[in-house]
């Protein structure tokens, strides 16, 4: 049996001095990245994990793509090989600004290497790293990119075949759904209430609360959690499938090749139940999609009574 939380350990929930002092002045609140108490439980999961091959979902900013990557080539003792993707070319939040526009800011160009060891990919979900990452060979990931449900989800299941047995995956912004200006973002949420309390791992649950970093911290507090890749993961894929019969938050419909790309790899991976409750949850989010359509205008009562004279007439 796969052991847990015995790998977990507090005295490794911190950012490593240099790095935060060089991440302190570039963080924003209006970045909506990963502040101090979440790099320092990132940082707890890679000393478990010492991961020569990492994935994040979500590359935004590149905060914590830079972020990573250093913690990584740290514990390491050399870069490791980190690929981040985002669907993405610009921010979310500002057109103007590329994705990973932040990553030289914060590795500097003479950082131990680390730069030329990151691959950025855009255009692209997390179906698409079945297609340049071997089966198997991820040692650990963060996904921090679309909150509303059913992706967080979805993203799991297409990292799973990717990673090995036993690694870590981290999700970001598990309290989000607690946010009442934000009406879509409970992914996070919903795929931490299909974990086994044995295979979920927070900052409370783990001891890494105590924080004293230069990093800013939001008042969010437990706002990260990492799941760990079981041996069967048919049957995990199977129980996490049972959010996919969820209500979606979906801000608008899911795009049909997304879908495509989503079903196929569902089908060639897992038991059929998690692809049909996949097209479950799809076809419901579609008919509410539908349902909020304007229904066509009504005819007015004069040409009624004049279509109805020409069906009865046969013109």
């Amino acid at each position: 049996m796969v052991q847990t939380r015995p790998l977990l350990d507090a005295g490794a929930c911190r950012i490593p001095a240099a790095l935060d002092a060089r991440l302190a002045p570039l963080w924003s609140h209006d970045h909506a990245a990963v502040d101090g108490p979440d790099l320092a439980f990132l940082h707890m999961c890679l000393s478990a994990a010492r991961p020569n091959v990492v994935i994040e979902i979500g590359t935004a900013t590149g905060l914590s793509t830079a972020a990573l990557a250093d913690m990584q080539a740290g514990l390491l003792g050399a870069p490791g090989h980190l690929r981040t993707y985002d669907l993405r070319d610009s921010l979310w939040f500002d057109d103007s600004l590329e994705v990973g526009c932040m990553i030289g800011d914060v590795l500097g160009e003479d950082l131990m290497g680390v730069g030329p060891c990151i691959t950025s990919v855009t255009g692209a979900i997390s179906a698409y790293t079945s297609q340049d990452v071997a089966a198997g060979t991820v040692d650990f990931a963060f996904v921090d990119a679309n909150h509303q449900h059913p992706w967080p989800i979805l993203d799991t299941l297409m990292l799973l075949p990717v990673m090995r047995k036993g690694a870590f995956m981290a999700h970001h912004d598990l309290q989000l759904y607690l946010n009442g200006e934000n009406n879509v973002g409970q992914g996070p949420k919903i795929l931490f209430d299909q974990l086994a309390e044995a295979n979920r791992f927070t900052a409370v649950s783990t001891g890494c609360t105590a924080y004293s970093g230069e990093t800013p911290a939001r008042d969010v507090r437990n706002n990260i959690f990492a799941l760990r890749v079981p041996e069967d993961t048919g049957a995990f894929a199977v129980m996490l499938s049972q959010g996919l019969a969820l209500p979606w938050s979906l801000s608008q419909p899911m795009e049909e090749e997304h879908a495509d790309q989503i079903r196929t790899r569902l089908r060639a991976l897992y038991p059929p139940k998690v692809a049909e409750r996949f097209e479950i949850g799809l076809a419901r989010d579609r008919h509410r999609w539908a349902a909020r359509q304007p229904a066509p205008p009504r005819k007015g009562l004069l040409e009624r009574i004049a279509g109805k004279i020409r069906r009865i007439s046969g013109e």
